[in-house]
């Protein structure tokens, strides 16, 4: 009996050391689909890599992420990176996973994997993703803010085009409204998507007489123009 006792307690402290030393790419297994680990470094428990927007065009993130796990008074995960405008927690309170709330930075460039229209355009500029405070599998709706700053387009000579904000509600059925802050290309319109319904998003294009000219190749990309406003019908799979 005392035998067997030594090699359960050796097992398990074999099994307790592996788990310590696990390496970072364990972490692959519980990323979504839409982000993949790169060059990982350390451990499960702490440790960087570089995260990868793994869309029809993948991006890498400009800065690596950090990780590490704290355990008091609840198991949390926190995350840095100079990407963040202050470093992301994931608490484990009870049986509710929360997310904190905070700001991160991206490359316009990924706007590319949105649509092909966007995909045509090269959009270019910084990208700027918001979010509050809330709990993982929560019915209550999320509300978070996609602002689109020095916004340029390859196909045009002017720039930047203006400053645009997405408001996107994430819900069973989500919605997203956009607006123009200021610049000469003004933009609005609204869309819905889901997991069973296709991405979908109707609005217009359209900028002051003085700007129309040099705007005028673009608005006719962006669809049918009349009244020198420009109809955007956009639509992808589910």
């Amino acid at each position: 009996m005392t035998r067997i006792l030594l090699i359960l307690m050796a097992a398990l402290a074999f099994a307790a050391g592996f788990l310590v030393a696990a390496p970072a790419s364990w972490l692959h297994v519980l990323m979504p689909a839409f982000l993949q680990l790169n060059v990982s470094e350390g451990t499960l428990w702490k440790g960087s890599s570089q995260l990868i927007v793994n869309t029809q065009h993948p991006q890498a993130l400009p800065s690596r992420i950090h990780w590490q796990w704290n355990w008091t008074p609840w198991p949390q995960l926190q995350i840095n990176s100079d990407d963040l405008a202050q470093p992301l927690l994931l608490t484990l309170n009870g049986t509710r996973l929360s997310i904190g709330q905070s700001r991160l930075q991206l490359p316009a460039s990924l706007l590319s994997s949105v649509h092909p229209l966007l995909a045509s355009l090269q959009p270019q500029g910084n990208l700027s993703l918001s979010w509050p405070t809330f709990y993982a599998n929560s019915p209550a709706a999320i509300d978070l803010q996609l602002h689109w700053q020095d916004a340029s387009v390859a196909v045009s000579s002017l720039r930047p085009l203006g400053s645009y904000v997405l408001d996107l509600q994430l819900a069973k059925s989500s919605s997203l409204q956009l607006r123009t802050e200021h610049g000469p290309l003004q933009l609005r319109g609204q869309g819905s998507f889901g997991a069973t319904q296709p991405w979908s998003f109707t609005g217009e294009a359209y900028s002051s007489p003085e700007y129309f000219a040099a705007l005028q190749p673009l608005l006719h990309l962006l669809g049918p123009v009349h009244d020198g406003r420009a109809a955007i019908r956009l639509q992808t799979a589910p």
